[in-house]
């Protein structure tokens, strides 16, 4: 499958070195962020000076720089927040069944954003960051998946070196190489190439949820219905979404209707 991120430019090319990346917690920000660096040294991203990249509301708009939103699919990002899951307040318990509390640190000047479950904290997330690329207002604008960088890195790197216009080292397939089958962070639980492609397997996921959380797979087609949420025809795609509806059939349902309206 192709490479199709979700864009939105400007006429004006020249700012786009400059970058801001956002993206819930576990879904390959900080790959995506070694591979630029690595592969584009005249590129400006500094954590530090920007806003905090996990936030979901009152996301800032810098006319000044590229942003890039990442996401990872639903039912693989539900199984990485269980294993880490960061400033997500979650019942590991009752995974599905509790409201969720994104309570970030002290020291970040974001107030708290509370949902139902954790499939509303993932919906809110794709929601919002397709909001913020549909505004007329907002330029230079990219909306990419995990999966994207799993599956197609080196065609995710040359369309960022056509973008701006830097040609990528003789050997840039080697270092992506090199980069992905590192962990791309050493904080938190990070899985290196192959586990990450193990742990990504629609098979695999299905039978985990199957057989440990079936009821995320009704609730999630619920709350894409309730926001009125359609995802991407590439991203239903590339995360096998008409494949996970199809599950519903085997599972018991009180609204044998739930899933249909979300891939219109």
């Amino acid at each position: 499958m192709s490479f199709q991120p979700i864009t939105s430019f400007s006429d004006n090319k020249d700012i786009l070195k400059e970058i801001i990346i956002y993206s819930p917690f576990n879904c390959g920000s900080n790959l995506l962020e070694k591979l630029l660096k690595t592969l584009f040294s005249s590129i400006d991203y500094n954590m530090d000076l920007l806003p905090w990249k996990h936030k979901v509301v009152d996301i800032e708009y810098m006319p000044n720089r590229l942003h890039i939103f990442i996401i990872k699919q639903p039912f693989s990002w539900f199984l990485s927040i269980l294993k880490s899951p960061y400033d997500l307040r979650i019942d590991k318990k009752k995974l599905f069944k509790k409201p969720v509390e994104l309570k970030p640190p002290h020291i970040i000047k974001t107030p708290s954003t509370k949902f139902d479950n954790l499939c509303d904290v993932w919906i809110t997330y794709y929601q919002k960051y397709k909001e913020f690329i549909k505004n007329e207002t907002h330029m230079n604008c990219i909306f990419i998946t995990y999966e994207d960088l799993l599956y197609q890195s080196e065609e995710v790197m040359i369309y960022f070196s056509q973008l701006w216009n830097i040609t990528l080292p003789e050997n840039y397939k080697q270092i992506i190489e090199n980069i992905m089958k590192k962990p791309a962070k050493k904080h938190g639980l990070c899985n290196d190439y192959e586990k990450a492609l193990d742990a990504n397997r629609f098979n695999f996921l299905q039978q985990k949820y199957k057989n440990e959380y079936p009821e995320a797979i009704p609730l999630f087609f619920d709350y894409l219905e309730k926001k009125n949420i359609t995802i991407d025809s590439h991203h239903q795609k590339l995360w096998f979404i008409q494949e996970w509806n199809e599950l519903l059939k085997e599972l018991p349902l009180s609204n044998p209707d739930v899933g249909n309206n979300s891939l219109q």
